[in-house]
């Protein structure tokens, strides 16, 4: 079941976050500082230009997407949804939870009238499965992210 999440779910959020940035970024040197997370996604829970999904699996949390909208700053009238995150239990992949929370999210996002939808995808070893399903759904490759600590 995919449904809006709410405070209570902000417990089982931080501790997806934590195995995500593991995995994901903490070898980049970005920070996890789980009480600044709380007050971002609480941030998003409130406020009606954004959102937070969940998808449960008796009644459990076991994955959730992230958007907010925005104007394009090169047109104000076109308007864009960014994610913010999307994570799977990896327990959990492969078995529709991660799509099924993509089209969700696609369907909040052109209600909040957006026109397109930017999605990330982490490098790593596994990141063609993601480039995969983004060619395979009609995204198109916009751009690439380098970080450098300074």
């Amino acid at each position: 079941m995919i449904r809006e999440a709410d405070v209570g779910d902000v417990i089982k959020l931080i501790e997806m976050a934590g195995k995500f940035h593991k995995y994901s970024v903490e070898d980049k040197g970005l920070g996890f500082v789980p009480s600044d997370l709380v007050k971002y996604m609480v941030f998003l829970m409130e406020n009606p230009i954004a959102t937070v999904l969940v998808s449960e699996e008796e009644g459990v949390v076991v994955g959730s997407i992230a958007a907010i909208v925005n104007p394009w700053f090169m047109n104000f009238s076109d308007r864009i949804a960014h994610e913010q995150w999307w994570w799977v239990d990896p327990d959990f992949r492969g078995k529709g939870v991660a799509v099924g929370l993509l089209k969700e999210m696609e369907k909040w996002a052109k209600d909040a009238g957006a026109r397109v939808i930017i999605m990330t995808s982490l490098h790593s070893e596994d990141s063609s499965d993601v480039e995969n399903y983004y060619k395979n759904h009609k995204f198109m490759y916009l751009e690439s992210n380098w970080i450098k600590e300074i």
